[in-house]
């Protein structure tokens, strides 16, 4: 574990660095502060709007600055030619592949933090009173970039970063449709189409469940019924595409 461990620290250290992450987490930032005044004309629903808004922002740059940054994790190293030199010391490499996704999620782990305190001050200089639902539409906001960082980690292996991250991105766009690709195949009558509209929605993760952002912001009643099956769902598709992902890396012969 010393070796996963060092790698994570590495990778840390370097994504923190980025400016893409800099860059769109001032922005995230700048959106969650631009709350406040937007609250101010909201009236009655002033909390329903900064949440909305927020957690929406939190959301979806959040999820761009996984797929940006989980895409070159490995191929940076490959395009640097430093895998080969990483390679060649006692390290195994799903230990190298462990270690980059655990940093990975360190520091994604810490943007969603930052960002959930800036959410919680804006509603305390509101004047809103701010509920502990906030805490688990952040926890499965988490769970998502989880998810999407193990498929842009899977692709970083073995494709080019803007194959990776076009993929990477059609999954997270396609995730959040499934129930109307799902209705679009079976109100389709070609069969083509039904047949792949039915296998998409059958293989890809349907991403919807992790949104809490609408039932946080009304508020709406969550039970465990739905939280739980969705935790499982998600941890079961990240896991499944870890092991895949060690796998095809362990594998792969050219570094080239």
């Amino acid at each position: 574990m010393t070796k996963v461990y060092a790698v994570a620290i590495t990778t840390i250290r370097e994504t923190a660095r980025s400016t893409v992450l800099q860059s769109l987490f001032l922005f995230v930032l700048l959106i969650i502060g631009f709350t406040y005044i937007l609250g101010d004309f909201a009236g009655e629903e002033k909390g329903k709007v900064i949440l909305d808004l927020g957690l929406a922002a939190i959301h979806l740059f959040g999820a761009i600055i996984a797929i940006l940054i989980g895409v070159n994790l490995i191929r940076r190293e490959i395009d640097r030619k430093t895998i080969q030199t990483i390679l060649t010391k006692p390290i195994n490499r799903w230990e190298f592949f462990a270690g980059k996704y655990i940093g990975f999620l360190v520091t994604l782990f810490l943007l969603v933090l930052l960002e959930l305190l800036a959410l919680l001050l804006v509603l305390r200089l509101s004047h809103v009173p701010a509920s502990p639902r906030l805490l688990l539409a952040g926890a499965f906001i988490f769970l998502e970039y989880m998810l999407i960082g193990a498929i842009a980690l899977l692709f970083s292996g073995f494709l080019p970063p803007a194959f990776s991250a076009l993929l990477t991105a059609s999954v997270f766009v396609v995730g959040h449709f499934i129930q109307g690709l799902k209705d679009f195949g079976y109100e389709s009558a070609n069969l083509l189409v039904r047949i792949t509209s039915l296998v998409c929605s059958t293989a890809l993760p349907d991403l919807e469940i992790f949104n809490y952002r609408v039932k946080v912001a009304d508020p709406f009643p969550i039970t465990a019924a739905e939280a739980v099956p969705a935790l499982l769902i998600g941890l079961s598709y990240t896991g499944i595409l870890l092991i895949l992902g060690a796998v095809l890396f362990g594998r792969r012969r050219n570094f080239a």
